[in-house]
């Protein structure tokens, strides 16, 4: 049985939209550089560029919309993480200021803290927790196919 979750997931979409305004702010200096033949300038202008489409904009955009799925192979999140349940050492469904979220903790957790948990200040989920909201009435499904693979 497979179940899917499809939630927005808020500081994501508003980063995508801070990203979206740093790329047209520095498109338009880049041409106002262009214009004026200063070529060093429009070089790192170009640079930012780059650097915020790979490290902000891409991420943003395949985060802002969280799909989770849990089935017989594991639990994972579109765009972001995919763990088998044999990699798995915690799971379950738990709310965060009215947010019902996945929190799942790997055995083998990525040193920091992962960027679906950045934005969850003050939850008391566990530091190396991967997260996701979750809508409302999915939410009892996938923590019954969670129980169900973990016990």
């Amino acid at each position: 049985m497979s179940v899917t979750s499809y939630a927005k997931d808020l500081p994501f979409q508003i980063l995508r939209w801070v990203a979206v305004a740093a790329l047209a702010g520095l498109a338009y200096v880049g041409a106002m550089d262009a214009l004026t033949a200063s070529w060093v300038p429009l070089a790192v202008d170009v640079m930012l560029v780059l650097l915020v489409i790979t490290v902000i904009l891409r991420p943003s955009f395949a985060l802002a919309r969280a799909g989770v799925t849990a089935d017989d192979d594991g639990i994972r999140r579109t765009g972001s993480w995919d763990l088998r349940w044999s990699e798995i050492e915690r799971a379950g469904v738990e709310m965060h200021k009215d947010l019902q979220y996945a929190v799942v903790v790997p055995k083998r957790p990525a040193p920091g803290k992962h960027m679906t948990r950045f934005f969850i200040r003050g939850s008391g989920f566990p530091h190396e927790a991967v997260c996701a909201p979750l809508e409302t009435h999915k939410a009892p499904e996938i923590r019954d196919v969670i129980r169900r693979h973990l016990g």
